[in-house]
């Protein structure tokens, strides 16, 4: 079986991951079977579980990816000199993500993940590291 690079593999996951997104903006998280991901991806379910062990690692690599995103986000502000500056590019960088509308599955599916973040605790704490991150940078800033 030939071995597929780095970039492959990551194409790949994000390819499944983009799927995820697309299905569970649609129908939600519970609704979504990794069927419904296999089907959207055009991957198999084989290739889906090589990625991934069960739905929720799914959601937690979504809210992973997320939180990379911010990460950066975060990062760029604090690069600024006067922290001024620094406040006011992280509202436009969070502002810009707001109002893409090429974001929308992504903004639905974080509603979804604040709900689903009462019943499931590993979730809840991943949603709560997210915003502690912008927190602190903003606390950083000021």
């Amino acid at each position: 079986m030939p071995k597929i690079s780095e970039t492959q593999r990551e194409t790949r996951r994000q390819q499944i991951l983009d799927a995820a997104l697309v299905c569970f903006s649609r129908d939600g998280f519970h609704a979504t079977t990794t069927a419904d991901i296999v089907r959207e991806s055009g991957v198999s379910q084989g290739t889906l579980y090589l990625y991934f062990a069960t739905k929720d690692d799914i959601v937690a690599a979504l809210a992973d990816d997320r939180h990379q995103r911010e990460s950066f986000l975060n990062a760029v502000a604090q690069s600024e000199s006067d922290p001024v500056q620094g406040l006011l590019a992280l509202i436009e960088l969070h502002g810009k993500g707001l109002a893409d509308r090429a974001r929308i599955d992504g903004r639905r599916v974080g509603v979804q993940a604040w709900a689903e973040a009462l019943r499931n605790p590993e979730i809840l704490g991943r949603m709560v590291e997210g915003v502690a991150a912008v927190k602190a940078t903003i606390v950083r800033l000021i």
